[in-house]
């Protein structure tokens, strides 16, 4: 179906879609004040001390490191390094960008290997409030997403797996010729290979994503593009599964393995409980977000199906409901997987590793919202009062949520990172003139640490001053309160 440029749905979602777009601006613009944190130091460091590939296998062999077994995200920081001395920013500021784009380009080619016959329109207001509500709904935002070594390492792969998935989906329905098909099976297998090395969670949830993906594909795809779309996902699971390996063989993992002591039987029980209180606490912590998340995609569907008759003939009930049951029972199973290395290395997951989580519970609110939509659409009732109620509804909703946000993004988180960043830039120029004089032992003015990441301490030997004296090429450097440094400097 084709709206009409000028049907109240058409610009009612039309607006919709400015004001998602308007929210997701201002979350990418944050990325612009991102800078140089704990891990960050230590990071840049090891990638510009040796050449990239070395800094990755000498970080790879080093047992002592807790997180040494994971590659891609100490690649990726290498690569935005050599982006020059605005590289940490501009890396934040595209993850951030990409993220946006490839929901929205995912979304889109599933409703087409679907074979829905919802409009682009709807396509782009979907993965857009997916994004828009990933960003809202994030367990520590600044840490997954503005914090450059924690970005790297949980948001940076799921990045890229959308990128990927949606083109394995379009590819999917085209007959490519041999060489070509060889070669995009292959950049697949490379890239899940790379997503695999970014950290533990989405790889072991893709573990078990791919197989059960892969067996949906098999069971009720009939078109001509199934078997292009399962050697394509056989590429991608062995991918994930040569990077799984990599990690689990690392020096890293075997002496964690050989601490915890952990059976699988306990990892899988604590995983599901944990999935379980995740869930629970997040309905608990984000009662509007999520039921918007839901009402959104419900509104639009019932409106849809209201307003297309053959879409409307198209719904089967029994398979909507069963896909209404069956999507919850696969999200909590694709959370406890993700959890899974958690439990394994060090019980609950830290907040920025339950971003891939927040992301799923999301997913599964926006198809349950879709089904639902599509399933009460299928009711007799007088259609025209219901679907302008549900119009009016859906357009306060759409419209003013995402500008809500805008207007608190602007008004206070902006004021917030561009102070943050400012008096950062102004320490950073301070340690600058100070190295410039010769200075080998610095002391810097003190900054208060960020939504629990850490600052520079007093200590000189604590680990995020050893790093940052080494990013700086000092001999040390600690941090400290005003009076004390202004006695430092009159000495």
């Amino acid at each position: 179906m084709t709206f009409k440029i000028k049907t109240p749905f058409q610009i009612v979602l039309l607006l919709s879609i400015l004001a998602l777009l308007t929210a997701l601006g201002a979350y990418v613009y944050l990325g612009k004040f991102s800078y140089y944190l704990a891990d960050d130091y230590c990071e840049a460091t090891r990638t510009t001390s040796a050449p990239l590939v070395q800094a990755i296998v000498n970080r790879y062999v080093d047992g002592e490191w807790r997180a040494a077994g994971r590659y891609s995200n100490i690649l990726f920081v290498g690569l935005s390094e050599r982006l020059g001395e605005g590289g940490l920013p501009i890396s934040i500021t595209l993850t951030a960008f990409l993220w946006t784009v490839g929901v929205i380009l995912l979304v889109h080619e599933i409703q087409q290997y679907v074979g829905s016959r919802w409009t682009w329109q709807m396509n782009a207001f979907l993965g857009a409030l997916i994004a828009f509500m990933s960003f809202l709904q994030a367990p520590n935002l600044f840490q997954t997403v503005y914090w450059r070594s924690s970005a790297m390492t949980h948001f940076a792969p799921l990045v890229l797996l959308c990128l990927l998935f949606a083109l394995s989906l379009n590819l999917s329905r085209r007959a490519l010729r041999p060489y070509a098909r060889y070669f995009f099976y292959a950049l697949f297998l490379f890239v899940s290979f790379i997503i695999a090395g970014f950290s533990e969670p989405p790889t072991t949830m893709l573990l078990v994503a791919l197989p059960l993906l892969a067996g949906a594909v098999w069971r009720w795809d009939k078109s001509p593009s199934r078997k292009r779309l399962l050697t394509s996902i056989g590429f991608m699971l062995f991918g994930i599964f040569l990077g799984f390996l990599i990690m689990l063989f690392s020096p890293a993992i075997s002496d964690v393995a050989q601490e915890k002591n952990a059976n699988a039987v306990f990892v899988a029980a604590r995983s599901f409980l944990f999935a379980f209180e995740f869930t629970r606490d997040t309905a608990l912590r984000l009662p509007l977000p999520l039921t918007l998340s839901f009402a959104l995609p419900f509104l639009l569907s019932l409106i849809f199906s209201q307003t297309d008759s053959s879409s409307a003939c198209a719904v089967q009930p029994r398979a909507v409901l069963l896909q209404a049951l069956t999507a919850p029972l696969v999200g909590g199973l694709l959370i406890a997987a993700s959890f899974a290395p958690s439990v394994f290395g060090q019980s609950y997951p830290v907040a920025r590793m339950r971003f891939l989580a927040a992301v799923i519970v999301l997913v599964v609110l926006i198809l349950e919202g879709n089904l639902f939509g599509a399933y009460i659409s299928q009711f007799n009732f007088n259609k025209k009062i219901p679907t302008q109620i549900a119009l009016i509804l859906f357009s306060t909703l759409a419209i003013f949520y995402p500008l809500r946000a805008t207007i608190k993004i602007v008004q206070n988180d902006l004021p917030e990172y561009r102070q943050r960043a400012a008096v950062w830039n102004l320490r950073q120029a301070f340690i600058q003139r100070r190295i410039a004089k010769g200075k080998k032992k610095l002391v810097v003015p003190a900054l208060d640490g960020v939504y629990g990441v850490k600052e520079l301490d007093e200590d000189p030997t604590h680990w995020v001053n050893v790093c940052a004296a080494r990013f700086y090429g000092v001999r040390s450097i600690r941090a400290v309160g005003a009076d004390d440094l202004i006695e430092t400097l009159n000495e």
